[in-house]
């Protein structure tokens, strides 16, 4: 009892610094779903948002977008703050899930905070935008655009092809068996990507990045990963063509299987230049603190 009311009198005492504060103390979460259909003739485009919340999305054979909304609060007075404004224009189909007023602020004793997370099965050619201000984001076999931003949380895509843009302001990504383009920061955390890759730009301000790109990758525009503080690992296939471009200002580069080209330092240094196969677009590399490594498959 006596640890309860100090945790009460600290959050109490960061009002002035701090936007909300709440202590859980096995309070009740109510959950309500529930099923929005939007029959579809072509590929949609589907535009996502909830203010605190995971979004996971599927595909299925059915020609239309189905969107489940699960509902989690304290009270079925919270449940029914939640809002969502939904429409559909054609193929255009709008989700949202408005942040109730009053959701910020100081909470003390119990309470559940108020989130909204979606479950989403769109057709498996889809173009899709989802963006949650505080929730984990996932993804799995959608042909397609797919822009995926959440403030906080995680990203895990598995088998999409397209144009894949992913950010998060603090969590780890994991891409799995993709194909196409890839754009990707996060603020916080590590990076792992397989796939049969075109173009690739990954940056995380800390955090390691892991790069296997399957045969048939090519740079068929520059390259670009990018740490702050990480080591960086890219493996390529063996007739891979680029002109490489990697330095780390604390630790070592190393190339393994491959013959530089035009080198221009050596080929264990902070520093390595040069030409892998035929060249062409470039493959940068950069890292604050922690080594580089470039392998053949």
């Amino acid at each position: 009892m006596t640890q309860r009311r100090t945790g009460l009198l600290l959050c109490a005492s960061a009002v002035l610094a701090l936007s909300a504060c709440s202590i859980d103390v096995n309070a009740e979460k109510l959950v309500r779903r529930e099923d929005r259909r939007f029959p579809v003739t072509g590929t949609p485009d589907v535009v996502l948002k909830t203010f605190d919340g995971a979004i996971s999305i599927r595909s299925s054979e059915k020609p239309e977008v189905l969107v489940t909304i699960e509902r989690q609060a304290g009270s079925e007075e919270a449940l029914s703050s939640i809002q969502v404004k939904a429409d559909q224009q054609g193929n255009h189909i709008t989700v949202e899930v408005l942040r109730p007023e009053g959701s910020d602020g100081v909470h003390l004793g119990l309470h559940v905070g108020r989130s909204a997370s979606l479950i989403v099965t769109v057709p498996r050619q889809a173009n899709i935008s989802a963006g949650s201000g505080d929730g984990a984001i996932s993804a799995e076999e959608v042909e397609g655009r797919l822009q995926l931003n959440t403030g906080d949380g995680a990203v895990s895509v598995r088998r999409t092809g397209g144009d894949l843009t992913v950010h998060t302001g603090d969590g780890g990504v994991t891409l799995q068996e993709v194909r196409g383009t890839v754009e990707l920061t996060t603020g916080d955390g590590g990076v792992s990507i397989d796939g049969r890759l075109e173009r690739l730009r990954a940056r995380t301000g800390d955090g390691g990045i892991e790069v296997r790109a399957a045969s048939g990758s090519a740079a068929a525009a520059d390259w670009q990963l990018e740490s702050g503080d990480g080591a960086v690992t890219l493996t390529l296939p063996g007739d891979f063509a680029a002109e490489l471009d990697a330095r780390s200002n604390d630790g070592r580069v190393t190339v393994d299987g491959f013959e530089l080209a035009g080198e221009t330092t050596r080929r264990e240094s902070q520093e390595v230049r040069g030409r892998i196969g035929a060249g062409g677009n470039r493959v940068l590399i950069r890292t604050g603190d922690g080594s580089i490594t470039v392998r053949k498959i």
